[in-house]
């Protein structure tokens, strides 16, 4: 059975190897001292994904009145294919429907088809190139 909850700091190093699955870990913002803060500052910032007990997904969540955005989707391996991504994406957007939140945006690599082909089956539509994604490390 799927169970969605908060993240808590013990489900770091699961919530890591699944970003490292998936390509997505980055040192600098998923670091456990980062993912500490934001959850001190919003509890259900970060939802994880269990099977008996052990975390196999994790979704972020960054919501502002002005703008809401879903990041950092993962699930292990071996557990795709089990509506585990599906569940902790409706998680999200339920969590950000309760606050008033009317929409919300995502990032995906734009050569990654098989998952623009995921979101859109969640009903995301593509804004074609109308960002490029920028980082700077302060």
């Amino acid at each position: 059975m799927i169970n969605i909850r908060p993240y808590r700091n013990e489900d770091y190093e699961d919530l890591k190897l699944n970003l490292q699955e998936g390509g997505l870990f980055n040192v600098t913002i998923d670091d456990r001292e980062t993912l500490r803060a934001k959850i001190q500052s919003n509890p259900e910032s970060i939802l994880v994904a269990t099977i008996d007990n052990k975390v196999v997904g994790n979704v972020y969540i960054i919501q502002d009145p002005w703008s809401s955005f879903i990041f950092r989707l993962a699930v292990r391996k071996k557990f795709k294919e089990r509506g585990v991504g599906a569940m902790l994406m409706g998680e999200a957007e339920e969590l950000l429907r309760e606050k008033g939140v009317k929409d919300v945006a995502l990032f995906v690599r734009s050569n990654h088809n098989e998952l623009i082909n995921y979101y859109k089956k969640m009903g995301y539509t593509s804004m074609e190139n109308l960002h490029q994604c920028m980082y700077k490390e302060l």
